[in-house]
């Protein structure tokens, strides 16, 4: 046994005896079981025995929230979120950074609480982008809009893009609106606002949805920069006069190419617009190659039926008849 183990027990033996009750002592003694937890998980930790470590955070927590020490019992949920890390448990993050951050709101510290959801939400967002969207919209509720609108805006915006990298674009067309609402009251906050804006153009795009796509540079365009702003326009345009070859020449330029990754890459997926002689001449060519196939599935039949025909037998000939014996009768 590693000497740190062994301190981390006779610290739990501390807590335990802490905790215990008799005649004289009619209470526990929250405060000191949690410190002596605390140490138990800080030397597990070193010791190498990070769920013994984890088992120890959460004993603190409780006692420290039965002291009403909300701040205390957070840090410890906060430091079991980084073990959870460490042991690669993503789903434990998530609980861990959840009720941390609401025991932080519970004692009035909201910027620790969106500070420990936004972390939580950064190991996550690689392998559960799902995940990390809901913590980054509770990030933004936990600093409010009346707070902190710069905070609340950034938030908004992680999870508008990591909805889109998870394929949810109607999640992230609501989303996106509400990141350039608050965005576009912010006087210096107009880069982040007019970034938000390209991502919008091209998620409606995405969605086939080119009039909306429209309307949303009309309304919001002014906020992007003098690169982007004429990329967008290069691409609404070819839309609207169903350019396909000039909708991807559009997509492909370097402005596009520079917006948010999660928006870049949409680029490449985006349905272009083909023109009417080009889906005339595809539907034309999938009906000669129909008509095609089906004639060569008729030939196919004609002659298996020849050569089944070729290899009857023919039927023998028919037997001569018998000629009446008259004479023999009279």
């Amino acid at each position: 046994m590693s000497a740190k183990i062994a301190e981390a027990e006779e610290h739990i033996r501390k807590a335990e005896k802490a905790l215990k009750t008799s005649f004289l002592k009619r209470s526990p003694d929250y405060d000191t079981a949690g410190d002596a937890y605390s140490r138990a998980a800080n030397s597990y930790k070193v010791g190498g025995d990070k769920p013994k470590a984890l088992d120890c955070l959460e004993k603190a927590c409780d006692c420290y929230k039965e002291m009403r020490s909300l701040f205390q019992a957070a840090r410890m949920l906060e430091q079991a979120s980084l073990i959870a890390r460490d042991m690669n448990k993503l789903d434990k993050v998530v609980d861990y950074g959840e009720r941390g951050a609401l025991l932080y709101r519970q004692d009035g510290a909201n910027e620790s609480g969106a500070q420990l959801l936004e972390k939580a939400a950064k190991i996550v967002e690689s392998t559960q982008p799902g995940n990390a969207v809901g913590l980054y919209l509770k990030a933004a509720e936990t600093v409010t809009v009346e707070e902190r609108p710069r905070e609340y805006g950034e938030y908004i915006s992680k999870a508008a893009r990591l909805q889109v990298r998870a394929q949810k674009f109607d999640d992230a067309v609501g989303t996106l609106r509400k990141a350039i609402e608050i965005q576009t009251t912010l006087d210096s906050n107009n880069a982040g606002a007019g970034r938000n804006v390209a991502g919008l153009v091209m998620v409606q795009l995405m969605r086939e949805d080119a009039i909306a796509a429209s309307k949303v540079y009309a309304q919001h365009g002014a906020y992007c920069d003098g690169d982007t702003s004429p990329a967008l326009r290069a691409i609404l345009a070819a839309f609207d006069e169903e350019d396909g070859d000039a909708a991807k020449e559009a997509l492909n330029s370097s402005a596009i190419k520079n917006l948010d990754i999660d928006f870049a890459r949409l680029a490449k997926k985006i349905k272009v617009p083909t023109s009417d002689l080009e889906a005339a001449a595809a539907q034309l060519g999938a009906q000669r190659a129909a008509a095609s196939e089906a004639a060569e599935a008729k030939k196919v039949v004609e002659e298996s039926k020849a050569l089944e025909k070729e290899d009857t037998p023919a039927p023998p000939p028919p037997a001569p008849a018998q000629e009446d014996d008259d004479d023999d009768l009279c």
